[in-house]
């Protein structure tokens, strides 16, 4: 991949200032563009670049879970897992939809034994086990 982003040095009479921009091509004409303010400072630049990085893990992250919900990606659940391994995998599905469909799909007497679980051994103020507390129902075993 070819590196897009670029530091654009400038001057403003004897003060030595920095951007960091993203190169641009339309057909023959290329351009950097500025993406920050100007910074004399390489504290302020350093802040800015990890406020950049922080938004681009972010976009990591949401197009991770698209396209693992376009591609069809199964959640693998056996017979054999314990309620807690059972958690585990659930409480990785960060669509929250998703969360309870899959929950949902489970067999009455896992779904039981997991809430057990979570009950017993989990955090129900924090995380996936407070949506669970919140969503579950006892009387049919099933997240609402």
């Amino acid at each position: 991949m070819k590196k897009i982003f670029k530091i654009i040095k400038l001057k403003d009479g004897d003060k030595r200032l920095c951007e960091v921009g993203i190169d641009l091509r339309l057909g023959d004409i290329e351009t950097t563009i500025p993406v920050t303010n100007s910074f004399n400072s390489y504290k302020d630049l350093k802040r800015e670049i990890e406020d950049i990085k922080r938004d681009l893990d972010s976009i990591g992250k949401e197009a991770q879970e698209y396209l693992s919900l376009e591609s069809g990606e199964t959640i693998v659940i056996t017979e054999d897992m314990t309620p807690e391994q059972i958690w585990s995998v659930l409480s990785d599905i960060k669509e929250e939809d998703r969360f309870i469909k899959e929950f949902n799909l489970l067999p009455y007497d896992k779904r039981k034994d997991i809430a057990d679980y979570v009950f017993t051994h989990c955090n129900v103020f924090s995380g996936r086990a407070s949506l669970f507390s919140a969503r579950y129902n006892s009387d049919n075993a099933l997240m609402e």
